[in-house]
Parts: structure tokens; C-alpha cells; sequence
């Protein structure tokens, strides 16, 4: 997906974006203006989505030619830096090309320790603690590996 020009393009979202527009820096010259404006990709269609990458190469068209399940995790974890935070929840949805749901779960709480959690940033300390998560880490007796495990067996079903 490193090669696409926007890998959101290929989602049809309905919500308006709440972000203001943001200004591009302007020059007097035409020359520079048209240099720093960004390249618009080729929008060849196939079934009216295709995906494509600023240099125009078709890349295949959305969900219709997807072959393969696509497997979608979500995680619940004590912060955002991945050198430091542990994954306290991860979820697993299997679908195929077409976004149709095949295998859901597993849902799965992991264990970790009182320090870990005590260790959380503000925001997770405050969510985590209202939506029952931290008790139920706290409770868990699955492991990282455990998961780990349980979550690629469920991903070979497909």
C-alpha cells in the first residue's frame, strides 16, 4: 500500500471532515506554484473504484478483485508507543473482498501486570478503567503468547 497516492481514497466515507482546510503556502511565481501542487493520480475505473499511485499504474480495483480474506485487528493497549505499550485487547474480524464478514473473533483480554497498568497514560487509565478493561486485565489468564497463538490459528480457518 506504500505506493498508493491516498490509501483511504478507495473508502467511501459519508461523514463530512470537521478539519478546516488547510492553506498551502502561495507564490507570486506560476512556476513554483504549479510545482508545489500536488500531483492528482490517474483515475482509471473499474467498477467504478480503482485503486492507483501517482505514477497512474493501475493497482486493481476495490473488493471486487480481492481473491484473498482480508483479516482486520483492532487493539486496545496501555498507550501508543510501541516501545513501551502492551496490547491489553485485540480483536480479529476475517472478511472477503467484498467486505462480507466470514469469522469473527477471537476477542481476546490479555493478562498483564498491576505495574504495567498502573504505568498507563491519563486518557487510558480513565477509559480503559470506565469500560471494565482494566479490571478485566487485571482477571485475565491469557498470555501475549497465548493470544498470539489463538489468534493466527483462527486467521488459518480461512
Amino acid at each position: 500500500m506504500a505506493n498508493l497516492a491516498n490509501m483511504f481514497a478507495v473508502l467511501d466515507l459519508d461523514g463530512e471532515d470537521d478539519r478546516k482546510e488547510v492553506e498551502q503556502p502561495t507564490s507570486s511565481k506560476p512556476e513554483a506554484a504549479a510545482a508545489a501542487a500536488p500531483r492528482k493520480p490517474d483515475s482509471g475505473m473499474m467498477n467504478n473504484k480503482m485503486i492507483v499511485n501517482y505514477d497512474g499504474d493501475k493497482l486493481g480495483s476495490l473488493s471486487s478483485e480481492y481473491k484473498m480474506p482480508l483479516v482486520w485487528i483492532d487493539l486496545e493497549m496501555t498507550g501508543l508507543d510501541i516501545r513501551k505499550d502492551r496490547i491489553l485487547e485485540i480483536a480479529c474480524i476475517i472478511t472477503d473482498g467484498k467486505l462480507t464478514k466470514r469469522i469473527e473473533g477471537p476477542d481476546l483480554v490479555i493478562r498483564q501486570s498491576k505495574e504495567c497498568l498502573d504505568n498507563m497514560n491519563e486518557w487510558c487509565k480513565t477509559h480503559h478503567g470506565a469500560s471494565g478493561l482494566t479490571e478485566q486485565v487485571l482477571q485475565s489468564d491469557i498470555s501475549e503468547c497465548d493470544a498470539e497463538k489463538q489468534l493466527f490459528s483462527g486467521a488459518r480457518l480461512c
